[in-house]
């Protein structure tokens, strides 16, 4: 009987850590309520817990309402594995989908992203996996061993904030280029030696002057393009975002993916993202084997690689390099201005007769004869801050010193100058001319 009940206790606690990996699933705080660009399926809107706008074909019905599913894995293994709301159906049978993603940061504003499953030849290619019972099984559902490939790499950009997600062009690309157009159409364009695909004055940046060849590059019509995720392996295949205000998916786009070899003399390139087996030489193809795409030649006439391993950011403060230059203008102004006052300052102290390294004053009696002799000019030097001395007592009206130099005959040097006060504070003092 206590078996039964321990039997019936285990089996309740799968059923609840199951409704808790499963049931309770939430987005990653960065993806909650908002708008992601992807490279592929265009703007992706999430809530805490569902994705609209990743839309797919199976058995000629279409899914794009997807919920978050097990999310348990993210952490670990960047996994992000979604159920479809919707279903689709197949000999009279309901399936649903299940779709697992891999996702590596990039910035805090974007990811790229690869698919594990194998392709489906009935699902338009797509690797998601169809079932008609529910699954949890994580392991069936994101099959590592049919990863996509490599140069399949999607995007994702969170809108708003595509400027942050700018990374540097790979060094294959950091050049100004001449260049030629190949479409998959088979016509040639900008055969010119003058045409101009620059990076080297923003490498973050692929510019394009359309007034040498005005054939569309990178699908952008304003001829400006930011590169934003790049992966390596034999080639260098890298996602540019088109900053165009509007694309109309047909002549522009808002990705492009490039491909292109190590010298950086050929590169082919694909709307949204690259496919597999594209290489730099070749067109890209669609699952039907179609041409599709462009190819270019490119010549370089001036390269800019970073000499360093780490590349410098190039974006600049304008407003903090010019509140630093006024600041040091000012610093040097004021210097300056104290080291004239200064200057001033001790050429008047020269010529008043005082020492302009103390506060000594050279006090002269003129026409006073000298009391030891009754004759000459005494000359007193009088410190302003004098110590206390044992010789020389303050009077009771301080108006003098009781014992003066001896000799009636002759005023003080002092009584000459002025009278000085003494401020008793505590047995010390320290005197004050009054003139």
């Amino acid at each position: 009987m206590n078996l039964k009940f321990l039997m019936i206790g285990i089996f309740q606690c799968l059923i609840s850590s199951f409704q808790t990996a499963v049931g309770t699933c939430t987005l990653p705080n960065v993806f909650r309520n908002s708008v992601w660009h992807d490279s592929t399926r265009g703007d992706l809107n999430f809530t805490n817990s569902t994705m609209s706008g990743w839309q797919t074909t199976a058995y000629s019905q279409s899914i794009s309402q997807w919920e978050c599913y097990i999310d348990s894995h993210y952490e670990s293994n960047g996994y992000l594995i979604f159920k479809s709301l919707q279903k689709v159906t197949f000999a009279g049978v309901n399936f649903t989908g299940y779709m697992c993603m891999q996702l590596t940061k990039v910035t805090d504003y974007s990811f790229y992203y690869y698919l594990l499953y194998t392709q489906q030849h009935n699902a338009a290619e797509e690797r998601i996996l169809y079932a008609e019972n529910a699954t949890s099984n994580v392991s069936s559902i994101c099959i590592t061993s049919s990863k996509e490939p490599l140069e399949q790499f999607h995007v994702l950009i969170k809108s708003g904030y595509e400027w942050e997600a700018r990374q540097y062009c790979p060094t294959p690309v950091l050049g100004n280029f001449d260049y030629t157009y190949t479409g998959s159409d088979g016509n040639a364009y900008c055969q010119n030696s003058s045409d101009q695909w620059r990076v080297c004055s923003d490498r973050q940046t692929m510019t394009f002057n359309y007034t040498t060849c005005n054939k569309i590059m990178a699908y952008s019509r304003g001829g400006q393009v930011w590169c934003v995720g790049t992966v390596t392996s034999s080639y260098t295949f890298f996602m540019v975002y088109n900053n165009d205000s509007s694309v109309d998916g047909s002549a522009t786009f808002r990705f492009t993916c490039f491909s292109i070899s190590p010298d950086g003399l050929k590169a082919s390139m694909v709307q949204n993202n690259c496919t597999e087996n594209q290489i730099p030489s070749t067109f890209a193809k669609r699952h039907d084997g179609q041409d599709m795409g462009a190819k270019l030649i490119m010549t370089p006439y001036l390269t800019c690689p970073f000499t360093s391993a780490t590349p410098k950011a190039e974006n600049v403060n304008v407003g903090a390099v010019v509140g630093g230059v006024l600041g040091g203008v000012v610093l040097i102004v004021v210097s300056v201005g104290l080291y004239m006052f200064y200057k001033r300052n001790w050429r008047m102290k020269r010529s008043s007769g005082q020492d302009p390294r103390s506060n000594v004053a050279d006090v002269k009696a003129h026409n006073a004869p000298d009391p030891r002799t009754g004759h000459g000019q005494v000359k007193a030097n009088i410190m302003l801050n004098l110590s206390p001395r044992e010789d020389l007592k303050p009077t009771n009206d301080h108006s003098s010193y009781e014992n003066h130099v001896p000799g009636n005959e002759c005023k003080s040097p002092m009584q000459s100058f002025g009278s000085l006060h003494v401020d008793d504070y505590d047995g010390q003092f320290s005197p004050r001319v009054i003139m």
